[in-house]
């Protein structure tokens, strides 16, 4: 057995983001327009451009006779707009809205993206508003961005908030006026946790984070819920980086998460401050695939400084969604996005939060021995089931080749501000396809000493040998008799899905290692009942099913051709990926 101690900082863990006073729209001699060409749209000459960070349009008429429009009402109750720019094949994607506006704001964005702006709309989205009064909310851009996606989750219903400023006022009478994250805030509206608190206790250097006043009398609003199960935390400059994690923000968004983005600012090239901003949408271009950079084209955000009020009600300000281009970027060893707040200031991505939206049923403690207090009782949470190929790799995997060995581990985490140190009991089980027990691995212990809001990495060094190829499910409960009392126990089992097979490339139907015309040619013709030299190759056709339909058509040969002149796939087709028989 081997054990690894990440000893990940509570710093780093909680991605605590910063905001300077003066962060906001610079003066109007600073503001000065600059030309910019906008993609996907045709027939205007560079002059009728005109990039205007700060301009503020409410309505613009737009042709949108022949745009593709499709209207979803979200699970939470808002509704979601999407369509296809004329001219263009520029989709966009934006939800957070009332159905008495989606008309109005569909033609301003229509209008507006093909004048090549980035650009402001004023409607009646959900925007929590900082004031202008000094030591009011001015470091507090993390608790109006968690704030909005509560509302919009409908989490914030369900606690008894009305409006997203109820919710924002809320957290400013409850925390410092400090830096803070969207986590650390979720964090106690949920189950009454003070994380600040919890890293100045156990680390002793972060006393400049926001912590709860009245602590711990104050929160826990939604005590039976563990607000890490509905809540992801995703690094956007590292694993996630690049194209990679704007399509994870894009499938979130579709997925009815509210988002929360946070950026590194800088102003003149030099870094300023951290900043938290509310993501709506985004605007891609469809001439390029969702793998590829040149796919993201706008970023569609709600900003707590955009229309800062005089005076203590920030129920005057306007709400407003933003429109900025997005532009890759690269420095060091981040890989991430970047767009620009106005003429000298601009954020770059660095991590989101993402809360999930509140449902009918959701997961729920149920169990009367838990004591649904993590400030008091210990929590354990099981946070990943890791499946690799050799007991010195921490790379989890979804496939493995007939006749690898798979090695297995996990990630332990402690969610509660208590520490805890002995022996953690456990079990795995491990059933294939059919729901058949291939194996049981039952009451075992390993020896933990894990902190508050800390987690451990562990991977056994005895694996599983010579399975047979097909689909596997391992799934890992801790504390499986409650033995040890803990806060929450329906959290602490995790189920990871692995399969055992031939591996090949998804659409290389003549086995050859390439994806090319002739892989589309061979469906078409078998099609055709055409005689073939892979006619007595059965998998040729597992090969050629990109689209996963459980058969060859003219869709798949149709999207192999698509994939080799670069045009978008549809979703949930596959080529060149790397799959098992």
């Amino acid at each position: 057995m081997k054990k690894l101690i990440t000893g990940i900082s509570v710093l780093l863990m909680m991605c605590f983001i910063c905001h300077a006073t003066a962060f906001g729209a610079l003066s109007d001699e600073d503001a000065s327009c600059v030309d910019e060409v906008p993609d996907c749209a045709d027939g205007y000459s560079k002059e009728d451009y005109l990039y205007c960070p700060d301009e503020d349009i409410s309505i613009i008429s737009g042709d949108v006779a022949d745009a593709d429009l499709a209207f979803t009402a979200a699970s939470n109750g808002y509704d979601t707009i999407e369509f296809t720019i004329p001219d263009t094949q520029c989709e966009v994607y934006l939800t957070g809205i009332k159905d008495d506006i989606r008309d109005r704001v569909t033609q301003t964005i229509t209008g507006l993206y093909q004048r090549g702006m980035d650009f402001n709309l004023t409607e009646e989205f959900i925007d929590a508003e900082k004031t202008r009064e000094p030591d009011d909310d001015d470091n507090m851009c993390w608790a109006a961005s968690t704030a909005n996606v509560l509302r919009y989750t409908g989490w914030g219903f369900e606690a008894g908030f009305a409006t997203e400023d109820d919710i924002f006022e809320d957290f400013i009478r409850n925390f410092e006026n400090k830096t803070g994250s969207a986590n650390h805030a979720l964090a106690w509206f949920f189950n009454g946790l003070d994380l600040a608190r919890d890293a100045y206790q156990y680390y002793g250097s972060h006393g400049h984070f926001a912590k709860v006043k009245n602590y711990p009398r104050s929160g826990g609003y939604l005590k039976d819920y563990p607000f890490d199960s509905y809540v992801e935390r995703i690094d956007m400059t590292g694993r996630n980086s690049g194209a990679g994690g704007m399509k994870i923000i894009y499938e979130l968004l579709h997925r009815g998460y509210g988002v929360v983005l946070n950026t590194d600012v800088y102003l003149d090239g030099r870094y300023r401050t951290g900043h938290s901003v509310t993501c709506w949408g985004m605007i891609v271009d469809n001439q390029y695939p969702d793998t590829e950079k040149e796919h993201y084209r706008y970023i569609l955000i709600s900003n707590s400084d955009s229309d800062q009020v005089s005076g203590m009600d920030r129920r005057k300000a306007k709400n407003i969604v933003s429109a900025y281009r997005l532009s890759p970027f690269k420095m060091g060893g981040e890989d991430s996005f970047s767009f620009n707040f106005d003429v000298r200031q601009m954020g770059i991505i660095s991590d989101i939060v993402a809360l999930a939206p509140y449902i009918a049923g959701p997961p729920v403690e149920t169990d009367p021995d838990a004591t649904r207090d993590r400030l008091n009782t210990v929590d354990f949470l099981s946070s990943e089931i890791l499946l690799t190929d050799s007991p010195d790799s921490e790379e989890s995997k979804n496939h493995f080749e007939i006749g690898e060995n798979v090695f297995y581990g996990f990630v332990l985490k402690n969610m509660s501000s208590v520490p805890f140190e002995g022996r953690l009991p456990y079990e795995f089980i491990l059933k294939d396809e059919n729901d058949h027990v291939v194996k049981t691995i039952k009451d075992k212990n390993v020896i933990v000493d894990i902190c508050s809001d800390d987690d451990i990495v562990w991977v056994f060094g005895t694996p599983f040998k010579a399975l047979k190829g097909g689909t596997y499910t391992l799934t890992l409960t801790w504390n499986p008799n409650h033995s040890i009392n803990e806060a929450f126990f329906f959290n602490n089992t995790q189920s990871a899905t692995f399969s055992v097979g031939e591996p090949y490339l998804t659409g290389d139907v003549d086995n050859d290692g390439v994806i090319s015309v002739v892989d589309s040619l061979y469906i078409r013709r078998m099609l055709a009942q055409i005689e073939t030299n892979l006619d007595h190759d059965k998998k040729a056709k597992k090969r050629g099913d990109v689209d996963s339909s459980g058969h060859i058509d003219l869709t798949d040969a149709t999207m192999i051709e698509y994939y080799c002149v670069r045009l978008r796939l549809k979703m949930g087709v596959h080529v060149n990926e790397r799959a098992y028989y």
